[in-house]
């Protein structure tokens, strides 16, 4: 059955609300009021029965996964911080400051990923890279795809590919994806030489590092350009991995891979959201100090 938090609360005598204390413009609270929690909501209804115990609340379900991913925590850690910090408290819908667990810790759990589980696969891998370092030939788990902005570096795009597939044939359903959900023409794809695609994409020009005979100094300084942008997304595949929990999966199934990948996603968007509000903060409270006329008594002689 699901459990919905009360829209319009009414105050009691004994419990401290918590917006009568935290700070609205905290990088949490500003976040909170981006997320639109009432789609969240009418899509996970479903999944739920109309009779038995109230599970627990979508939003507070969903914050609590969204500040694992942020911040890299366990069940354990952010549960421990849920308690300890109000501002976890109000992201995750709470009206009043929890001095304990409000429902039983041990309903928010994931099932484990074992190796020989159906979906785990072994992937091949070169084993010399560009700087002449060897690497373990073999790993296991799965592959995702990411896409980003070359200027603002936000990840548009990502999925979990099932199996070892080639790269060249993710291409095409990371660029479908990526127009389903931005909308608009992708007019350039910057990848790197692994993603061969024999006839090309329709309407996509795809930019690759590669000699080109015939082609002018300037085409080729631009091409140049562009594929070092593309290195860029080997940073950021690292932040995915050790910062927003991509580093191991703890979800089972193939569906486990595909919502950690959008988790993992949706973490690293909302972690770059919140430090570039903190800085627009910052500077405009600097801003505010440096240019406020100081005030003081002057002599004025008669």
């Amino acid at each position: 059955m699901l459990k919905k938090l009360p829209a319009q609360p009414q105050l009691e005598m004994f419990k401290t609300v918590l917006a009568s204390f935290i700070n609205p413009q905290h990088e949490l609270c500003l976040l909170a009021k981006e997320i639109d929690w009432a789609s969240l909501e009418k899509e996970f209804a479903p999944l739920y029965g109309e009779v038995g115990r109230p599970s627990i609340p979508i939003r507070t379900i969903v914050g609590l996964l969204l500040l694992k991913q942020i911040y890299n925590l366990g069940d354990e850690t952010v549960m421990e911080r849920y308690i300890d910090s109000p501002y976890c408290q109000h992201f995750c819908g709470e009206i009043y400051f929890q001095y304990k667990y409000p429902f039983d810790p041990s309903d928010f759990v994931h099932f484990r990923k074992r190796i020989g589980e159906s979906g785990m696969k072994m992937i091949f891998k070169q084993s010399i890279d560009l700087f002449g370092k060897e690497h373990k030939q073999y790993e296991f788990g799965n592959k995702s795809s990411f896409a980003y902005t070359r200027g603002s570096g936000i990840i548009v795009g990502a999925m979990a590919i099932d199996g070892n597939a080639y790269d060249g044939h993710t291409l095409k359903p990371q660029l479908e994806q990526v127009k389903e959900l931005i909308g608009g023409r992708i007019r350039k794809a910057i990848v790197d030489k692994g993603y061969q695609v024999k006839g090309g994409i329709r309407g996509v020009d795809i930019v690759m590092p590669k000699n080109l005979k015939r082609e002018s100094y300037y085409l080729k300084k631009k091409r140049e350009e562009r594929c070092r942008s593309r290195a860029g997304i080997e940073g950021l595949i690292s932040h995915l991995k050790h910062d927003h929990r991509m580093i191991r999966n703890y979800l089972s199934g193939t569906a486990g891979d595909q919502i950690n990948t959008l988790l993992a996603a949706t973490a690293y968007n909302m972690r770059k959201w919140m430090r570039l509000k903190r800085e627009e903060i910052l500077n405009l409270i600097l801003r505010w100090i440096y240019q406020t006329p100081i005030l003081a008594p002057v002599n004025i002689p008669r």
